[in-house]
């Protein structure tokens, strides 16, 4: 409310510069632009832009979404450069047998894995980060795995890109 008081009094004040001063247009040009560009920029959101890209949970969201896209068509090669090396799972398995039972279970057309973030909380702290709530329903016929659970996601920042470190099931 307050920007846009001052604002108001801008574009009169320069109604009435205009009005008294019409050779000078070209002189108040790059301050209309100026205080337009101002505006557009306190629009925004105060300058996201300026920020250099997206904010932590951006990226986190980021990489939930390619774990979610990797497991519900079982692509192993989406899941391999957001699984940090020191990965451990819910059933203890690590980095390689997570990829290998990926790969195993895309060759039949019968399994699936539908990962829901809608209820996700993110919390990062530094370069750690934990994703909690995210469901999953996972049908695997050659396990015998037919689930619906609840998953916490484990991350840390490595060479400035957030990879997962680990899976837990919620309590």
């Amino acid at each position: 409310m307050y920007m846009m008081r001052h604002i108001v009094k801008y574009l009169f004040f320069m109604k009435t510069y205009r009005s008294t001063h019409t050779d000078d247009v070209f002189h108040i040009l790059p301050s209309f632009f100026l205080m337009l560009a101002f505006v557009s920029f306190a629009g925004c959101g105060g300058g996201g832009f300026l920020k250099g890209g997206p904010s932590e949970k951006e990226q986190i969201q980021q990489v939930m979404q390619q774990w979610v896209q990797g497991w519900s068509t079982f692509d192993a090669d989406l899941l391999v450069p957001i699984v940090a090396d020191n990965w451990y799972g819910v059933n203890g398995e690590n980095k390689e047998q997570l990829l290998y039972y990926v790969r195993l279970w895309r060759q039949n057309p019968e399994n699936h894995a539908t990962f829901l973030l809608d209820e996700m909380e993110i919390d990062v702290l530094n370069d750690h980060a934990t994703v909690r709530g995210v469901w999953a329903d996972i049908k695997v016929e050659e396990s015998d795995i037919v689930s619906k659970f609840r998953l916490n996601y484990t991350l840390e920042k490595e060479n400035g890109a957030w990879r997962m470190t680990g899976s837990t099931l919620a309590g």
